[in-house]
């Protein structure tokens, strides 16, 4: 099972954030509608740091 959580954030916060230590989603909440989140969320996968594994 995936977690899923909408989250409120601005600015470049807005793009989803994938959790591998567990099976977790952020979603921002302050996507004024699809067509929007869709956009953003091409647009990160489409750029080269997606794939990049950030280590806190």
């Amino acid at each position: 099972m995936i977690d899923i959580q909408f989250i409120v954030r601005h600015g470049k916060g807005r793009l989803p954030s994938i959790y591998t230590c567990g099976p977790m989603l952020e979603l921002p909440s302050t996507n004024a509608n699809y067509p929007d989140f869709r956009s953003k969320w091409e647009s990160m996968l489409d750029s080269k740091e997606c794939m990049e594994i950030n280590i806190v």
